[in-house]
């Protein structure tokens, strides 16, 4: 499955479910739905082995391509790809506790006397 293939059933899937677009294991789920109906039973290891005889397009290949999408939501006309609003606001807090936890761990460098960073 080529990439404009996947992209294309990737905005497909979400403009059906919108929910996809919150989860890539969801999406990727609904990938090997769609692309391989009559296997969609079978194991986990199974499809991630045989993925490519079955014609499924990788989990980061349907990662990208939603993430491409939502990318493009600043234009109105892809607004319905957003995440969620819940979704939206996890992430936001998520985010605002990482960059606090980043300001705290703060890594100093030895220097030498003249304040020159020291390797050793």
């Amino acid at each position: 499955m080529s990439i404009k293939q996947t992209e294309a059933l990737v905005e497909k899937l979400i403009l059906n479910n919108r929910s996809l677009g919150d989860d890539d294991v969801l999406l990727w789920a609904a990938v090997c739905r769609v692309q391989m109906p009559l296997h969609y039973g079978d194991s986990l290891a199974a499809v991630l082995m045989n993925h490519v005889s079955f014609g499924l397009p990788p989990y980061g290949t349907v990662s990208r391509a939603r993430r491409k999408l939502q990318d493009m939501t600043k234009n109105k006309k892809w607004e319905q790809y957003c995440s969620s609003d819940k979704l939206k606001a996890l992430r936001k807090k998520n985010e605002e506790k990482f960059l606090k936890y980043s300001r705290e761990q703060v890594v100093t460098t030895p220097t030498d006397s003249k304040g020159n960073p020291t390797l050793f």
